[in-house]
């Protein structure tokens, strides 16, 4: 398996394409689609790395004749005539004519007139694949804030993303002794305020936020994400393990900031072993946490697809600290 991560310059919906149930990257980045295979992952950031625009792991590798012939991705073809943008920027856009010549259709890689762009379309045909993804996350400008800090004392702070609906803010939530509230304001400048809201999922740690009785870590999952995981099966005894984007922090004076120079480095920070993996919100567990949980909020008490893992004992890795119903959180 490979990684290939790079700027996305315009996020239009187009390049790449998370819409209609797939993730495609059809168009732009002809390298990165000559050289991809099934199993790579590709990460795409925003343009001075500090936030992820999408990540997807590729499910299948098409030549551009059959994407274009695929019945099922013809709601990936552009409809400029109409107003709605999730039409417009559809990426299926190369209609073979005869053998290995294509005629680009009006869209977000043609001239403003609708004829052919002929730069976009050799530079998009150069790439030889489109990438198709089923597993994949498109966060556009509300992405996760990376890198997360490692203090001086060598506490590893996993930052949850922003969440505009969730009833927690980063002021709310301590790590490591923390309060995340001034780290994150701290980190980015203050566009993220302490009062931001924050998506604090998976939740493994106990002394992160107030709790009720009988607490358990969690991690909720809910619609597509769900479904897919139930139709592997996932359920009880299933271990997730969650990877985080680190970098050296300091503190200078009262400000907290990344080391120049320090390296990005890709960890373990999280690990739960399921205990029920198939839970639905508001069934067996602390009132309070189907509330907070995002999974929950998003569905509702009565959706299918909506569901907690929960944790168990676990055989901790390596660092971490282990916690006696199946949640570690490892520090260098």
């Amino acid at each position: 398996m490979k990684v290939y991560s790079y700027i996305v310059v315009s996020d239009s919906g187009f390049a790449p394409n998370p819409f209609h149930g797939v993730c495609t990257l059809a168009c732009c980045k002809p390298m990165i689609r000559k050289g991809a295979s099934v199993g790579d992952i590709i990460v795409g950031m925003t343009s001075r790395g500090e936030r992820i625009v999408y990540a997807m792991k590729v499910s299948k590798v098409l030549d551009f004749a059959d994407y274009w012939t695929g019945v099922q991705y013809t709601t990936k073809r552009p409809k400029m005539d109409t107003g709605r943008a999730l039409d417009r920027c559809g990426d299926n856009i190369y209609e073979p004519v005869a053998f290995g010549e294509f005629r680009q259709w009006a869209s977000f890689h043609s001239n403003k007139d609708g004829t052919e762009n002929i730069e976009h379309l050799r530079h998009d045909l150069d790439g030889e694949k489109v990438l198709l993804a089923q597993r994949f996350a498109y966060f556009g400008q509300s992405g996760p804030l990376v890198p997360c800090p490692i203090l001086s004392d060598n506490v590893m702070l996993s930052l949850p993303i922003p969440d505009k609906s969730s009833p927690i803010r980063y002021q709310d939530v301590t790590l490591g002794g923390y309060s995340l509230g001034p780290v994150v304001s701290d980190l980015t400048r203050g566009k993220k305020k302490p009062h931001f809201g924050a998506h604090l999922d998976p939740d493994l740690v106990m002394s992160a936020y107030p709790r009720g009785p009988g607490w358990r870590a969690i991690f909720g999952q809910a619609d597509r994400e769900q479904t897919v995981l139930a139709r592997e099966g996932v359920g009880i005894g299933d271990l997730f393990l969650f990877f985080g984007w680190f970098r050296r922090a300091e503190f200078i004076g009262d400000l907290l900031q990344f080391v120049k120079g320090a390296p990005d480095l890709h960890a373990l920070c999280l690990g739960l072993d399921a205990d029920r993996g198939s839970s639905r919100c508001g069934d067996g567990h602390d009132p309070a946490l189907g509330e907070l949980s995002p999974a929950c909020r998003r569905g509702g008490s009565s959706g299918e697809q909506h569901a907690l893992h929960r944790s168990r004992n676990i055989e901790c890795p390596r660092g971490c600290q282990r916690h006696s119903r199946g949640w570690g959180v490892p520090s260098l």
